[in-house]
């Protein structure tokens, strides 16, 4: 990289674990293929638990316009007291650390691993935040989520945002606070027998920056989990989201089902051709044989 690197960057934040770093491997390949060859992309990936062979194996999609970095944040996390919930582990609260980390970048782009991307991530990073402290698309308003957004977060589900892919104002996150905040009310939470943020960081952010969201076009987070749950969608909602299905720049596998667990639901196909192209294609396989 040249001189001009840190004039012309896009930085993009990744946060995993050893159990997920093949599947963060496949969303960075699909990143890379998306990329301008003009601009730089500067991709930081932060871990606890990352062996030597995985982070070489990251480190070695880099390319001429593309950096990547990986950085233990273990120093960050030694004296927090968090627990996961359900399919979530700690690792995704490691975003909330991305103010305080990258204070170099003025904004910055924060992906989840269970992710495809199918555009290229410059132009979501372009996106004018008019003001808000973070951009991010709406959750999908359906039934079991307009009952968790109201009894958990005493808010609308229409007002909620889904937080595996945000573009974050570093600046404003860090002078407001809203990692402490965040921090403090996961704690709180995670002493409690019957946990109230289900969805741990995601439900803190929306609890922390209500009425400081820009709202992003779906297409730049396509959840799939309700592809075979159109029925929970309101009839009011659901066209959009079938619309947003036939074009998404970024396919995201949220939800306990995932594609590689999963390879007969639909949409998983664009996980497996993006798969099938890397080092990681035999182990992903391995990792998901039936006993």
């Amino acid at each position: 990289m040249d001189k001009n690197y840190s004039e012309n960057v896009v930085p993009v934040v990744y946060a995993s674990d050893d159990k997920y770093a093949p599947y963060m491997y496949i969303s960075i390949k699909s990143l890379i293929s998306h990329t301008n060859q003009d601009t730089y992309y500067q991709i930081y990936v932060l871990y606890t638990n990352l062996t030597a062979k995985n982070k070489k194996s990251l480190r070695q999609l880099a390319q001429d316009n593309v950096k990547i970095t990986c950085i233990d944040v273990q120093e960050y996390l030694k004296n927090l007291k968090l627990k996961g919930s359900g399919h979530l582990s700690v690792a995704t609260c490691y975003r909330l650390f991305i103010a305080e980390l990258f204070k170099k970048h003025s904004k910055i782009v924060y992906m989840d691993s269970d992710t495809v991307i199918l555009d290229d991530i410059e132009k979501f990073y372009a996106i004018n935040l008019k003001g808000k402290t973070v951009g991010a698309v709406h959750d999908v308003v359906c039934t079991f989520l307009v009952e968790h957004y109201r009894e958990s977060i005493d808010m609308d589900v229409k007002d909620g945002f889904n937080a595996g892919i945000l573009l974050i104002d570093t600046k404003k996150f860090a002078e407001k606070k809203i990692k402490e905040e965040c921090i403090r009310l996961l704690e709180e939470d995670s002493q409690k027998k019957i946990r109230k943020f289900f969805y741990m960081d995601q439900d803190v952010l929306n609890l922390t920056l209500r009425g400081d969201i820009f709202f992003i076009d779906n297409s730049w987070n396509f959840q799939w989990q309700y592809l075979w749950r159109l029925h929970t969608i309101p009839d009011q909602y659901r066209q959009e989201y079938v619309k947003c299905a036939e074009r998404p720049r970024i396919m995201h596998y949220a939800g306990d089902k995932k594609p590689w667990e999963r390879p007969d639901l639909e949409m998983a196909d664009i996980f497996w051709e993006t798969a099938r192209d890397t080092a990681c294609y035999e182990e992903i396989l391995f990792a998901n044989l039936g006993d």
